[in-house]
Formats: C-alpha cells, sequence, structure tokens
C-alpha cells in the first residue's frame, strides 16, 4: 500500500513538470505579398478587402480571399501584367488551391521560381528580405519583377524560403470599375513558447506584405478581416484590430507603412491543454487512485 501511494506522488509530480529546460519547437512561417504589376500602368486600386478564416482544426492553416476593386483611369484600354509573389511553403499549392477570378470569370495563370533570389526571416517583418547569393540584402520588391522577366523557370518542387511568383494578365478598359479576387490557402509559422506541453504547438504567425501594393498608381481604402475559431484569440497585430466577438476587423482610409503580421493563439493550450504524455500519465493516476479506493473500501468491509 505503501508502495502503490509512493507512485502516485510520484506521478503527480511528473504531471506537473514545466518543461521549461525543454526549449520552444519553432518554425518560421513564409509571407504572402500583394499582388504586383511589372510594368507602368494607370491604375487605380479603389478598395482592398482581405479576409484569413483561421482553419477550425488546423490553426497553422488559414483559407484567405483578397477581394480588389481596380480602375483604369487612361483614356486607352490596357492588358495588365500582374504577378503575385510569395515565399515557398507559404501557401499550399496542392490542389490548385489558388484561384484568380477577374470581373466573375477565373483566369488562367502561371506559376516561376525566381532561384536566385530568398527570402531571409530574419528581416522579414521589415517587409524588405529579398536577397540574391547572400549578398545583396534588403532588395526592393522591384526587383522581383526584374526577375520574373529575365527568367524562364517554371514551376517546380518547392525550395525553402525561394521566391515563386504567380503570374497573370488582365485587360482593363478605360474608365471602368474592375473587380479581381484571389484565394488560397496560407501556411503559418507556429510556436510552443508558452505551451504547458511538450508536444503542442500554440502560437501561430501569419504574414501578408502590403508594400507591393504602393507599386499601383494609387491605391486607397484597405479592409481586414479575420475570422478565429472558439478558443483562440488573435495577438500581436500589426495593425489596429477591433474585435466583435470571435471576428477581428481594421479599416484603413489609405496603404499602411506597416507590413500586416498578426498571432493566432490556441487559449485551450495555454489553460493546460494535455498533451500525449500528460495524458497517459494522468490516466495511470487516475487508475491507482481507484486501486487505493478499492483498496480501503475492502479493509473496511472486513
Amino acid at each position: 500500500m505503501r508502495k502503490l501511494i509512493l507512485c502516485l506522488l510520484v506521478i503527480i509530480l511528473m504531471t506537473n513538470i514545466s518543461y521549461a529546460n525543454a526549449g520552444p519547437w519553432t518554425y518560421d512561417g513564409a509571407p504572402v505579398l500583394n499582388p504586383v504589376p511589372y510594368e507602368n500602368n494607370n491604375v487605380e486600386v479603389l478598395n482592398e478587402e482581405i479576409e484569413f478564416n483561421i482553419d477550425k482544426k488546423d490553426l497553422d492553416m488559414a483559407h484567405v480571399n483578397v477581394n480588389y476593386r481596380m480602375k483604369n483611369n487612361s483614356d486607352k484600354g490596357e492588358e495588365i501584367n500582374m504577378c503575385f509573389p510569395f515565399v515557398s511553403k507559404g501557401i499550399n499549392l496542392k490542389n490548385q488551391s489558388v484561384k484568380i477570378i477577374y470581373n466573375g470569370a477565373a483566369i488562367d495563370s502561371e506559376i516561376k521560381v525566381l532561384k536566385d533570389l530568398r527570402f531571409d526571416h530574419e528581416e522579414g517583418l521589415k517587409g524588405k528580405a529579398i536577397y540574391k547569393d547572400n549578398i545583396n540584402k534588403n532588395l526592393s520588391f522591384s526587383h522581383i519583377i526584374g526577375e520574373v522577366n529575365n527568367t524562364e523557370e517554371t514551376y517546380g518542387d518547392l525550395c525553402e524560403n525561394v521566391i515563386y511568383v504567380i503570374l497573370f494578365k488582365v485587360r482593363m478598359e478605360p474608365k471602368e470599375e474592375n473587380t479581381l479576387n484571389i484565394s488560397y490557402v496560407q501556411k503559418s509559422g507556429s510556436s510552443r513558447v508558452d505551451s504547458k506541453s511538450s508536444y503542442i504547438y500554440n502560437r501561430f504567425d501569419y504574414y501578408y506584405f502590403l508594400e507591393p501594393a504602393s507599386y499601383w498608381k494609387s491605391f486607397k481604402d484597405l479592409n481586414i478581416k479575420i475570422i478565429a475559431p472558439k478558443g483562440t484569440e488573435i495577438f500581436n497585430s500589426s495593425l489596429a484590430l477591433e474585435k466583435e466577438k470571435n471576428i477581428y476587423i481594421g479599416n484603413f482610409k489609405r496603404l499602411p507603412k506597416e507590413n500586416f503580421t498578426f498571432q493566432v493563439v490556441s487559449l485551450k493550450d495555454t489553460k493546460g491543454y494535455l498533451g500525449f504524455k500528460e495524458m497517459v500519465l494522468t490516466i495511470i493516476m487516475l487508475f491507482l487512485i481507484g486501486k487505493i479506493f478499492i483498496y480501503i473500501k475492502r479493509k473496511k468491509g472486513r
């Protein structure tokens, strides 16, 4: 009986280990960038709406919808060549998950890999973390456009930190408004810095670079919406957001200078959600408590 109680005490102590000495498990997220025109244009962006719908079952995945209203301010019709840059692993490309719809109709696109360009995660939040050959760091996004025009590389296997672009072309008649929708699945970076368990990620970092939008002739009226699942909250947003239940909203008349970053935090884990190891120990502890209860009951019955 004494051995049983001693074993129970050891298990209770084990279930309260904080794992502080284990160190955080993290992996970096990869940003998605605003679509960029890669030639001179007369297009005014009248409105941009970005919606992040965080996946309920997988918090490191967001279903993203980006809607634009655009207008060609010239007196002539134009064909606008556009590229949608992203860092590899930032977008889930399986099952053709990136969809581009222009004025209500799906349009064709092409994916190219810019093998000479890399992304530096340490400088990533500053928005100019593009470098070439590990020498020329913090190149502007205009270098992406230059590489698009100079490369013949097509889409292949995703390589870490490599810049990819989705290329497409749209026709804009003079003085007419047009709509553009881009939808895709974005992957986050993950961390278990505040996790009670050594097995669970509870922080998910998302990056959306707004700076490329400044390459349009003009830009105004940005609206952001994040739909967060129950049991989560949005923290450390680089832009001011207002919370309405589980929805976070930001409205900006002009293009913010900051790039948009935010964290999705799982409250279940920070409040003591159990990992596999802790669950096993808890089951063993309950089993031993049951044994002790049966032992005491039998002893009283003698």
